[in-house]
């Protein structure tokens, strides 16, 4: 596993490269993502529950195997669609793994934003020397 050593604030901090880091956080977000949906209310309206369908829908087309009709939703939805299917095309690759449930659906929406973020940020430090 590689080390790093940088100062920050006068003080030698040391990091962990690989993957260890980005798989503990991960993990955090795993439990972010459950109290939050523990503690949100069961009735939404369709900002909330409209594209948690949609992700539904597409993500089982991906998971039977229809990747040609899944593309083609997209394509038609972003013709025809105000909520278009583009916000949940990334989410729903990862959903193929994580399976259904709203759980499932806030857990994917946040790695497809944290994972890249995460990646930048350790590709960020590793440029700058830190």
């Amino acid at each position: 596993m590689k080390k790093c050593e940088f100062e920050l604030s006068g003080k030698k901090l040391v990091c962990v490269g690989n993957w260890a880091g980005l798989l503990l956080s991960v993990l955090f977000v795993f439990v972010f993502c459950y109290c939050y949906v523990r503690a949100e209310q069961f009735l939404y309206h369709w900002d909330y529950a409209g594209y948690w369908i949609l992700w539904e829908q597409f993500r089982r087309m991906l998971v039977e195997g229809h990747v040609l009709r899944a593309l083609n939703a997209l394509r038609i939805s972003l013709i025809d669609s105000d909520y278009n299917l583009l916000p949940i095309v990334v989410p729903s690759v990862i959903g193929t793994w994580l399976g259904s449930s709203r759980w499932a659906y806030i857990a994917s929406m946040a790695l497809s934003y944290y994972i890249p973020l995460n990646i930048l940020m350790q590709l960020m430090f590793a440029t700058t020397g830190g």
